[in-house]
């Protein structure tokens, strides 16, 4: 392919110094050369800032934008409002692309003439450099090759196509009117089913082409009370939609699948939740497992494993053994990936 298409590549950078270079090596040296790259540091304060500054001023590429810290939604959103290209690509700042990631992603969207790509990814638990040996776990598990409108919107309720951002390439167009949430986490999930409405074909690669980086400490590892909440919130909103769109596009079915999974997580979410701490833990606690109890009146157990019926009988009849279980629990399960 020749680079007739502007890829706009997005960066949020805050704090990562220690994988940083390695996401923007992953960047700079990709296959395809037509990039615009939009690094968006927010406030950092670690060296961040000044890797930023070495790379935006030996590769020309690279549109640097310091900012004081404000959260990557409003990071996110002031990329999004620079961005001039046709296509638009996520990375996050730990993270790395594979050399042929955008070619890859952009032949087959224009092969395909589709609004969205999606490919596979590999997990690394790891601080320092991520290498592809073949033994990483893969994810997600790849259905078909092409989905229509209708077929998208029910795998993402499926969740088959996953919420995550910088595993797919988008038309520029798809966010002309789409912005993310302020102040919110799971802000990816709030977006995603937008954007697909908006898709008209989607092309899936059956090819691991994204190196994601699972570390401690991570805003995703972490579990609090206001990050649960933002949670519910969002899955709320999706299954709002889903209730409005039935059966346009989903069956009752689609929003039982999808309560049933929000109280799986719910049960892994509290018992990550229970090492917690501090003021209004214990009130939070009991709100969650009141939560929980209530779903599952709802919805019942289909899709459910024996460990996390296990663990519902437990939060519901005795919840103070979940404290010396849980430990337990979490060593056994350590390589589990919510």
């Amino acid at each position: 392919m020749n680079d007739k298409y502007l890829v706009s590549v997005i960066m949020p950078v805050y704090n990562v110094a220690a994988y940083l270079s390695e996401a923007l090596d992953s960047v700079v040296n990709q296959s395809y050369d037509n990039l615009e790259i939009i690094v968006i540091d927010d406030g950092s304060t670690d060296g961040s800032e000044k890797i930023c500054d070495e790379y935006a001023e030996k590769d020309k590429r690279i549109r640097l934008i310091h900012q004081k810290n404000s959260g990557v939604s409003s990071t996110r959103n002031a990329a999004l409002d620079a961005v001039t290209g046709d296509f638009v690509l996520f990375i996050d700042s730990d993270d790395a692309y594979d050399p042929d990631y955008v070619s890859t992603m952009l032949n087959a969207m224009t092969e395909n003439d589709a609004d969205m790509a999606i490919c596979r990814f590999t997990i690394h638990t790891t601080t320092g450099v991520m290498k592809r040996t073949g033994t990483e776990e893969l994810r997600p598990p790849i259905g078909k090759g092409l989905y229509n409108r209708v077929e998208a919107m029910q795998a993402f309720a499926a969740n088959t196509i996953h919420a995550y951002l910088w595993n797919k390439m988008y038309r520029k167009e798809l966010w002309n009117d789409i912005r993310f949430p302020i102040g919110m986490l799971y802000e990816d999930i709030d977006v995603m089913y937008r954007i697909i409405n908006l898709c008209d074909r989607i092309c899936v690669i059956d090819n691991p082409l994204y190196l994601y980086r699972k570390r401690p400490g991570s805003i995703t590892e972490q579990k609090t009370a206001d990050s649960i909440k933002d949670w519910l919130t969002v899955c709320e909103r999706m299954e709002t939609f889903v209730e409005d769109n039935i059966p346009d596009i989903y069956t009752s079915d689609h929003l039982k699948i999808m309560k049933q999974d929000r109280l799986r997580r719910m049960i892994i979410y509290y018992d990550k939740f229970i090492p917690q701490k501090g003021e209004g833990s214990g009130e939070f606690r009991k709100w969650m497992r009141k939560q929980i109890i209530e779903l599952k009146k709802k919805v019942g157990f289909r899709n459910c494993s024996f460990v996390m019926k296990a663990s519902y009988y437990i939060i519901w009849l005795c919840p103070w053994l979940m404290r010396l279980l849980t430990p337990l629990y979490w060593v056994f399960n350590k390589n589990k990936r919510i």
